[in-house]
C-alpha cells in the first residue's frame, strides 16, 4: 500500500495520528488507485503531475493470483 500526503499540513497532523491521504495498492509491478474517475492502474508513485507527495509503503502481504484475477476484480469495481 503506498500511502501518499495529499495536505501540507500532514507535516503537523501526521504527529497526531491525522492528515489527508490517498492510497494505491501495487500488485505485480502496476499500482492501483481510485480517483473521480475511477478505479485505474499506473506506475507505482508516479502521480502524473498531483501534487500528492509519497509518505510510505505499508506492506500488506503476498498476492498469489494472476493478472488476470486483478484484472477482472478491477473490472467489476468499474462496473
Amino acid at each position: 500500500l503506498n500511502v501518499y500526503d495529499i495536505s501540507e499540513q500532514n507535516g503537523l497532523l501526521f504527529n497526531w495520528g491525522l492528515g489527508f491521504y490517498h492510497t494505491g495498492v501495487v500488485i505485480d509491478g502496476s499500482e492501483y488507485t481510485f480517483s473521480q474517475s475511477g478505479v485505474f492502474s499506473h506506475t507505482p508513485r508516479d502521480l502524473n503531475g498531483s501534487p500528492a507527495v509519497f509518505r510510505e509503503n505499508i506492506k500488506l502481504g503476498t498476492y498469489n493470483g494472476t493478472i488476470q484475477d486483478i484484472q477482472s476484480i478491477i473490472s467489476d469495481l468499474k462496473s
